[in-house]
């Protein structure tokens, strides 16, 4: 196996980075990796790594990556969401009486539900994984329309930038993301926003 990938994987810091290919058997994302495998997505990780080997996966190994995507019933698109608890500033200002965040929707209903719960922790730590970018572009393709977490929140610059990052490589889809966490926009240049993202 080519030293590119885990040394890929490594710099982008993630927590979940793959193990050596002989190892892989089983895990979020990873269950198609078969080392006596002489497929054409075989030979695309083996020559160029994970980026190029994603371009050749089935819509259900993309969804394993990402943590699959939601489908709320009042957006004419999918979403991706995380926790409600998850979020920075959300958080805080749910106790807040009067706050944007006081009773928030995304802490009630279905939201309750354990299989809900389980979808959105299964999403919030696929963001740790190293092809999650490049899987989200591949899933958000085909849809006009994109929303960015009806439930949860920009968790740091990385996610944010990466989320820019999906925006640029799905130049077709207007992605919205209503978000609380100022503190991080304020990272980020004007210039630097997709145009697409609003």
């Amino acid at each position: 196996m080519p030293d590119n990938l885990t040394s890929g994987a490594r710099v982008l810091g993630s927590v979940n980075a793959p193990p050596p290919l002989e190892h892989r058997q089983s895990g979020v994302g990873w269950s198609s990796f078969k080392p006596q495998a002489s497929s054409r997505k075989q030979q695309a990780l083996d020559k160029k790594g994970l980026k190029d080997y994603i371009g050749y996966m089935l819509k259900k190994e993309l969804q394993k990556i990402v943590g699959g995507l939601s489908k709320p019933s009042k957006m004419p698109g999918p979403a991706y969401n995380i926790p409600a608890a998850a979020c920075i500033t959300g958080s805080k200002l749910v106790n807040v009486k009067g706050s944007v965040c006081e009773g928030c929707y995304a802490l009630k209903g279905r939201y309750r539900f354990p299989n809900v719960k389980e979808a959105l922790n299964r999403r919030l730590k696929a963001l740790q994984h190293p092809g999650w970018v490049d899987a989200m572009i591949q899933l958000i393709k085909p849809h006009k329309e994109f929303r960015w977490h009806d439930s949860g929140d920009i968790q740091s610059l990385d996610h944010l930038k990466n989320i820019f990052k999906v925006c640029e490589g799905t130049p077709g889809t207007s992605h919205w993301i209503p978000t609380r966490e100022a503190q991080i926009l304020k990272q980020v240049k004007p210039e630097e926003v997709p145009k697409n993202l609003i």
